[in-house]
């Protein structure tokens, strides 16, 4: 089995197993009561708008909403530059809005569904001056 075209090696060089300890703390997280932040829409839906306005902004915000267990969800649509024609294009771009309200870790999974594209953000902070706390927030490009 081939991980891409042209590969002939057919396996990595490496584990990561020596950051799992990272990606453990951000699981770890997630799983305390009342860990997500209350009000996505104050919070952060603002930092989306703002970044959305740039000039060459590759997304228009279509609407959000806020469900039952503090998930984000924003509908984005793609203003269509070709960049965004590629699944790399399209990564980079919605890489740019997550960056916009991003904590300290930040996990991302893209999840494909015909002609949307689902980003499915959890980023929290988990040590600092703050009390720990995080975000889930789904990005549903359209279009």
């Amino acid at each position: 089995m081939t991980r891409w075209e042209g590969d002939e090696r057919g396996r990595g060089v490496a584990s990561a197993g020596d950051h799992a300890s990272v990606a453990e703390r951000l699981l770890e997280a997630m799983r305390v009561p009342d860990w997500v932040a209350e009000e996505p829409e104050v919070h952060l839906v603002p930092h989306i708008g703002e970044a959305l306005a740039a000039p060459g902004a590759a997304f228009q915000l279509e609407g959000f909403e806020t469900a039952a267990n503090g998930e984000l969800v924003v509908r984005l649509r793609s203003s269509a530059p070709p960049d965004l024609a590629t699944p790399a294009g399209l990564r980079a771009a919605v890489f740019g809005v997550v960056g916009c309200f991003a904590e300290t870790s930040t996990f991302v999974q893209e999840r494909r569904d015909g002609s949307t594209v689902e980003f499915l953000v959890i980023t929290g902070l988990l040590e600092g001056r703050f009390t720990p706390h995080g975000h889930v927030v789904r990005l549903v490009v359209e279009g």
